[in-house]
């Protein structure tokens, strides 16, 4: 190791340890608030749902969740009988400054006082987590993101190995709430609430429509995104093993893509409303099969428990699919090297 970094390292230890603190021993029962740390991205955020689950089967009177704006929709849905649920919105962490981060958490304290339990839900044990923590200073911390500071519950060690085993982040979460005491939550999978507008509005779209398949041709980064012509490809492939009709689902930025498709291959599908992850996840729902790169509509099938074929640039088991019927293709590089057989063989073998 290079002096550089050994002078990094020691003067980000002592850092955190300025922001370090003694937690008290707290069980759930003496917990009334809760706060939960997930300025991330939306898979992220539903992978969140068994500590919610789990929440909700509790005693607890309040959950505040610090969120990105993307990850709102996630969350902004949940709305259980017994406790209330208040939603801050904060910068993406890519966009969170240290400033910022102090900020938030000096609020925090000031509306509610000090915390009875932060969850630390980004799973990185970097500055800003470590400012966040610091400066909240809630009575307890739990989290799975490795760190050594002493103001987290040691109760999170199993946890925290399923993690460092790379296991499915549902089930690490399980495993956390499981292991501090609070209820086994009735889901231990990713989640996305979609509402009843969004159900009546998909029934009208979907109307004459029985069976179809869901194709989403692009992930977060251009690695994970799949050309124009690889997507005319891929859709010809998925109509020929199946049958069935195809709707493209698609973000910011991917709708002439999606629409350039759908005017050549008259399978192919678009909504007509604007896009959106309730519309999106409305659309998952009540599919017979799913074909997309690792991204939030892969957790939705497995939300669902649709069938999918999840295409990853490089296969990562925590977000693996967790629906009873599932194929990977781990390409190891950018997805659009993907070889169309590729994907029929796993069409054919798997799922016709």
């Amino acid at each position: 190791m290079s002096i550089a970094r050994i002078i990094k390292k020691t003067i980000r230890r002592y850092y955190f340890s300025s922001l370090d603190y003694q937690p008290e021993q707290l069980s759930p029962a003496q917990i009334d608030t809760v706060v939960i740390y997930q300025p991330d991205a939306v898979g992220d955020a539903m992978s969140l749902f068994p500590v919610l689950r789990s929440l909700e089967r509790s005693s607890i009177k309040r959950i505040v969740l610090v969120l990105s704006p993307r990850s709102v929709d996630v969350f902004k849905h949940f709305q259980p009988a017994n406790m209330a649920v208040d939603i801050h919105v904060a910068p993406h962490r890519f966009e969170l400054t240290n400033k910022k981060i102090k900020q938030i958490a000096r609020q925090l304290r000031q509306r509610y006082g000090r915390p009875d339990l932060c969850i630390e839900g980004t799973r990185r044990n970097k500055t800003a987590t470590a400012i966040f923590v610091g400066h909240l200073r809630a009575r307890c911390n739990l989290g799975v993101n490795g760190s050594t500071m002493r103001c987290y519950s040691r109760l999170n060690q199993r946890a925290q190995a399923l993690s460092d085993e790379n296991t499915a982040l549902p089930l690490v979460w399980t495993r956390l709430m499981e292991d501090f005491g609070f209820p086994t939550p009735a889901s231990r999978n990713f989640e996305f609430l979609v509402t009843q507008e969004t159900e009546q509005e998909m029934g009208t779209a979907l109307s004459g429509v029985d069976r179809y398949a869901v194709l989403n041709l692009d992930g977060s980064d251009e690695r994970r995104r799949f050309s124009t012509k690889k997507g005319l490809q891929i859709a010809e492939a998925l109509h020929d093993s199946t049958g069935l009709p195809i709707f493209i689902v698609f973000g910011p930025g991917g709708e002439t893509k999606a629409n350039q498709i759908a005017s050549r291959l008259d399978y192919v599908h678009t909504l007509h409303q604007p896009p959106s992850l309730q519309r999106t996840a409305g659309l998952v729902k009540h599919a017979s099969l799913v074909v997309t790169p690792d991204t939030s509509v892969l957790h939705m099938a497995s939300a669902f428990n649709i069938p999918v074929i999840a295409i990853y640039e490089i296969y990562r088991p925590h977000w693996r699919p967790l629906s009873d019927k599932y194929s990977i293709i781990d390409m190891k590089g950018p997805i659009e090297a993907m070889e169309i057989e590729q994907l029929r063989r796993e069409l054919d073998n798997r799922f016709v």
